[in-house]
């Protein structure tokens, strides 16, 4: 066979792998840029979710009226268990408040928002040595731009003709053929799966976890509050609900049992009340931190079932849908009642065995 005829055999065989790749991803669908459903691609691997859910939220613009935006740990909110409201999801794995102002404006972008739900971790009122926040807010605004700056051809070229994407396509496969969920999955609605885990390991992992999540603190960070107050302002005609994300027993520990680091959750709090004038929280010694082995599967992210419970109560349905009794597990704090409660507070750590 002579060179060129190689040359053509070989361009054939490019030619149809290339298209086998990208048939192949396409039903998978893995980057959410479609809104087919199959059995097979209904356990979606939770990766690059600021990618995926800009998909989705383009693709179902016209199906919601509010927002509700956070870290992984709001992820595990359902998005259909508010009342009354058309949420959209837009939670993001190690999310911060900073980022979400260039994610909320998105969303504003084509889309009515009546009420802006923020789920805030403790953890984000803290510096942090190994974070860069200057480049995450660029690299956000690049991938936003990206996105709305290609046609769904162009979209599908770059990121389905790829063999980088068949990774992700043959993850969700498996979790499919296995019904295994893995840390996290989502379903084709933007909800989110998870498998329960051992009640032992999940005491495991949360010892561990809590250290290493507080171990890298250097300080409170000061600037969070005009955070707050940017997202406040930038939203004058939307109704915001601020709630805040539970902790386990383990995690409320290793901050109480710092001098440091107990400071800063009274200063955060403070914070959040100062801002939005009125706060759900959650972060506190209750039922949930308590039974955490049963409630959550690492300590700090919380079963739907929680979530389900915690958003129904911030939107209005403040009757326990189940054995669980979330009133007691929510403090509503407000610029009038903020010093008693805060007062209360301190008791309940104290009666822990810490100084607050």
């Amino acid at each position: 066979m002579n060179r060129k005829k190689w040359i053509k055999v070989w361009a054939v065989i490019f030619i149809l792998f290339t298209l086998i790749v990208g048939i192949f991803n396409y039903l998978v669908d893995p980057m959410w840029m479609f809104q087919h459903s199959f059995k097979f691609n209904n356990l979606q691997y939770a990766f690059s979710e600021k990618k995926l859910k800009t998909y989705y939220l383009n693709n179902n613009r016209n199906k919601f009226d509010s927002l509700l935006i956070g870290s992984s740990r709001t992820t595990y909110y359902n998005q259909n268990e508010f009342k009354n409201m058309k949420v959209f999801n837009y939670s993001i794995s190690a999310g911060k408040p900073y980022e979400y102002i260039d994610f909320i404006n998105y969303y504003k972008k084509n889309t009515e928002m009546r009420y802006l739900i923020l789920g805030m971790d403790f953890f984000d009122s803290n510096i942090n040595k190994n974070e860069n926040k200057s480049k995450k807010i660029i690299n956000n605004r690049k991938l936003l731009e990206g996105i709305d700056s290609s046609n769904l051809l162009m979209s599908f070229i770059k990121n389905y003709l790829t063999l980088d994407m068949i990774k992700y396509s043959m993850i969700n496969l498996v979790r499919f053929t296995t019904s295994k969920t893995g840390h996290r999955s989502y379903n084709r609605n933007n909800i989110v799966l998870v498998d329960k885990v051992n009640e032992k390991e999940v005491e495991r992992i949360a010892i561990k976890r809590s250290k290493k999540y507080y171990a890298n603190t250097l300080s409170y960070d000061n600037k969070i509050s005009s955070v707050f107050n940017k997202i406040k302002n930038n939203n004058p005609n939307t109704q915001i609900i601020v709630y805040t994300t539970p902790l386990s027993k383990p995690f409320l520990d290793y901050i109480f049992n710092d001098k440091k680091l107990t400071k800063y959750y009274f200063m955060w709090i403070r914070d959040l009340v100062n801002s939005f004038g009125k706060i759900y929280l959650t972060t506190y010694y209750n039922d949930l931190s308590l039974n955490y082995k049963l409630y959550s599967k690492d300590g700090d992210h919380f079963y739907p079932l929680i979530g389900k419970e915690i958003t129904q109560f911030i939107s209005g349905s403040k009757q326990a849908t189940s054995t669980i009794d979330i009133s007691n597990n929510i403090m509503e704090i407000n610029s009038n009642n903020i010093d008693e409660c805060l007062d209360i507070l301190k008791l309940k750590i104290k009666s822990s065995g810490f100084d607050s």
